[in-house]
């Protein structure tokens, strides 16, 4: 079977959620013997529909809400060849995407009022593409609710895939040193500063934030934040592979992110590796609460007095690390999630 993949950019050139998780899936739908065909949409849309043209792809994927989406929407309604739109973020499925952030942005008003044309024009253009999809992916309830609300259509349910074998040995986890682990892209939504608020008074415990540095403001903040937290490792420039390695050698991770995220990668490693994780606030599916596969803080003080609390009492790490596998083990299965992936792809195979 033939899959064209659109992206404006893929890993491990650009490594964001997006494009972790288009590594994984077609790596090993690759592995498995389906002919997978990369269209980098920055190149030009004359290339891109070029090689789609020559490629003749079976169907065509694409992942989150962006000017990528028209192009391989295009070349399908053109080609009658099914569309798969694979939602990313929550704020995919909002009706204008990007509009409110070009009203509220600072610059001339002739320079407003180009943006927000152009802004609002890309955004009614990718929400019919979406729309009139084939098929469309989420990756929670919350998204799938917000496809019937927004978009009138069903959605497929898919969760995110990772190559990872579950960690069921507690002996290998209980040895490892505690560690407390921020691991994100460092801009201004994924608030690292909140991080090293809560991690102030740990001084106890090893304090790792990894992530490649987006917005250049945080340089000068990353010196003044090493001062302050003499226990805190900050790793810039972290692939995929490092990502992981981080993961596993630590014991909680901690999220401080706005939302909308769709589903973090981060969240589904930690599980799989039995990290249980604390978010300030965001909360997929509710799976941290209703698995008790972590902590949901509500202030600074509530998460710092939680990973303290935990961290010093083995059997409540041990208690939460079990709640982790577990949930792992029913929702992230990598042979279960593959499987309903290569099913989906699979039907839409062309007999020629």
């Amino acid at each position: 079977m033939r899959i064209s993949v659109i992206n404006n950019g893929f890993y491990p050139e650009h490594i964001g959620g997006a494009e972790v998780q288009i590594h994984n899936i077609f790596k090993k739908l690759e592995e498995d013997g389906f002919e997978v065909h990369y269209v980098n949409s920055r190149c030009g849309w004359i290339r891109g529909l070029r090689d789609l043209i020559e490629f003749r792809p079976d169907c065509v994927y694409q992942r989150g809400r962006k000017s990528s989406t028209i192009l391989g929407f295009i070349y399908c309604i053109f080609s009658n060849t099914s569309f798969i739109f694979n939602a990313s973020m929550d704020i995919d499925f909002r009706v204008l995407k990007k509009s409110k952030d070009a009203v509220l942005r600072k610059v001339n008003i002739l320079k407003k009022i180009y943006r927000i044309s152009f802004v609002i024009l890309e955004d009614i253009s990718t929400y019919i593409c979406i729309r009139k999809s084939t098929e469309i992916i989420v990756q929670n309830e919350f998204q799938r609710s917000l496809c019937r609300r927004n978009y009138k259509r069903e959605s497929t349910l898919l969760r995110s895939y990772h190559d990872i074998a579950i960690q069921h040995d507690q002996s290998q986890i209980s040895n490892r040193k505690p560690t407390i682990l921020w691991l994100a892209t460092i801009k201004k939504w994924k608030r690292p500063e909140m991080f090293i608020e809560i991690c102030k008074e740990l001084k106890e415990f090893q304090v790792i934030l990894a992530g490649n540095i987006v917005d250049e403001s945080y340089m000068h903040l990353i010196k003044l934040w090493k001062e302050t937290c003499p226990n805190l490792t900050v790793i810039n420039s972290v692939d995929y592979a490092d990502s992981l390695k981080l993961i596993m050698s630590s014991t909680i991770f901690v999220n401080t992110s706005l939302g909308n995220e769709g589903f973090p990668n981060t969240y589904v490693m930690s599980w799989l590796n039995g990290n249980p994780v604390l978010s300030m606030g965001f909360d997929p599916d509710s799976m941290i609460v209703q698995e008790d596969a972590g902590y949901l803080a509500n202030s600074i003080q509530d998460a710092s007095n939680w990973l303290k609390n935990t961290l010093m009492d083995d059997e409540r790490m041990r208690y939460y690390k079990k709640r982790s596998v577990d949930l792992a083990s029913r929702f992230f299965s990598r042979d279960k999630t593959y499987q309903e992936y290569k099913n989906m792809f699979s039907k839409y195979e062309r007999i020629e």
